[in-house]
């Protein structure tokens, strides 16, 4: 039988404080791998979605011989045929989230682009009849954020169609004067000139999007309402900057267009070359190519990125810096 020795076993105070000092410091270490850790993991689930969405978008094309039907066109409706670019990330919480990432503009520069009516009717012979319009409240107004937080904010809300033309995801058709997002070139009106503008020294991450049209992947989709995916594709990696920007969507590269193509101006762009921007252009280090932009594109040629710009498969250079531009005569 055990007997009581009149004093209790356990710890001193001292001895307390030693172990969570301890315990403190290791996890003062750990945490900051734990943070990687879970970075690295959403940014690997959304590489493995880019793919999937790339897989899926090529199986309805060849089901279906066309691409999905009423995709997200991001932009704003100011009035009747009216458009607007959404606001670009300014990296300020205090004002708010804006529509676009920073990060989806830089790699992309994306521009507001009025549809000619030829090219409409090759975006409906594409298999894209109607469309989404974004109108994207929450990421333009930002009017109460500037109001309470920032009087001296440079962000000016925008103003939106009344009506059902200015209600978000508007289902409207695909037709002549309707705005879209172009990488890196637009024409202000339906019946303008294509205008580029990127020029030599700029950086890009997919250069060879130039002159083609961008669009999201969102509820109203066919993939989605085919059945083909279950929910809109968002994405993880987007989502993490929510305080930052609204829109999270993944998005269809569409193919370039002939139509587009006719509207291109002398002087403009139809072949540039590019070099990896952490190489000069004559260092032997670096990779270079020629992204031929004077050649319209089958419909089999459409691509995927995530809301950030990234495409599947990566290249092995994530920016490419433009080092030479052949006009169009």
């Amino acid at each position: 039988m055990f007997r009581s020795t009149g004093r209790e076993a356990g710890f001193t105070l001292l001895e307390i404080v030693i172990v969570l000092t301890i315990i403190g410091f290791l996890l003062a270490m750990i945490a900051p791998r734990l943070g990687t850790i879970g970075t690295s993991s959403v940014k690997t689930i959304d590489e493995s979605n880019v793919k999937s969405l790339r897989g899926y978008v090529m199986l309805y094309q060849q089901d279906k011989a066309r691409l999905p039907n009423k995709p997200i066109t991001v932009v704003n409706s100011k009035g009747k045929d009216s458009y607007q670019l959404p606001l670009t990330d300014d990296g300020d919480t205090k004002n708010g989230p804006e529509s676009i990432g920073w990060e989806f503009m830089e790699r992309c520069n994306l521009q507001l682009h009025i549809l000619s009516e030829e090219e409409a009717d090759e975006l409906k012979r594409t298999g894209i009849r109607k469309v989404a319009v974004l109108n994207d409240y929450l990421g333009s107004t930002n009017s109460e954020y500037i109001k309470d937080y920032d009087e001296d904010s440079e962000l000016e809300p925008q103003t939106f169609s009344s009506g059902d033309e200015g209600r978000p995801f508007y289902i409207r058709d695909a037709e002549e004067g309707l705005g879209v997002l172009m990488v890196g070139a637009h024409a202000t009106s339906d019946t303008g000139r294509i205008k580029v503008e990127v020029e030599e020294g700029d950086d890009l991450g997919n250069p060879e999007w130039i002159y083609r049209i961008v669009v999201g992947v969102g509820r109203d989709c066919s993939l989605v309402t085919d059945g083909m995916m279950q929910n809109e594709g968002l994405s993880p990696r987007g989502m993490q900057n929510k305080d930052f920007n609204t829109y999270n969507n993944y998005c269809m590269i569409l193919p370039r267009f002939k139509s587009t193509l006719n509207r291109i101006g002398k002087g403009e762009p139809r072949e540039i070359e590019v070099t990896d921007v952490r190489y000069d252009k004559d260092d032997e280090k670096a990779e270079q190519k020629i992204c031929d932009l004077g050649r319209p594109q089958e419909m089999w040629e459409v691509d995927v990125c995530s809301p950030l710009g990234y495409k599947w498969p990566q290249d092995t250079v994530s920016m490419w810096k433009i080092t030479d531009i052949k006009e169009n005569f």
